[in-house]
């Protein structure tokens, strides 16, 4: 065989990923940068700028007020358990084309709200 399955691997079987880089195309940029990270933290998706990033001297907030421009772990606002600016510039709801209650990164909060009438995001 081509490729081998290690023990205890479950085909099908994918588990969600627990932390992602996001990045940002700056005014007048032609490249993107990293912003920061994304994390789960229990239920919710905390964000965090990075240091080389906050140290720019062109550094924007990604979205005011929900992400200011600071060191430290941003909680997104209650009832969201991930940043609206994060979960609408997310490609992975973008691209795959998965409903909303379904995706992972969802907030828990929106999900019966994305679902109805069967929309997608």
């Amino acid at each position: 065989m081509t490729s081998e399955r290690k023990a205890g691997d479950r085909q099908g079987t994918r588990v969600p990923p627990r932390e992602a880089y996001v990045w940002i195309w700056l005014p007048g940029s032609m490249e993107p940068v990293v912003a920061g990270r994304l994390a789960r933290d229990g239920d919710l998706h905390v964000f965090n700028y990075g240091r080389s990033y906050l140290e720019r001297p062109d550094a924007i907030p990604i979205f005011l007020p929900e992400l200011p421009l600071q060191r430290g772990v941003l909680v997104p606002p209650p009832p969201l358990d991930l940043a609206g600016a994060l979960r609408d510039g997310s490609p992975a709801l973008k691209l795959t084309g998965r409903s909303a209650p379904d995706h992972p990164w969802v907030p828990r909060a929106l999900r019966p709200l994305a679902g109805v009438g069967g929309a997608h995001i």
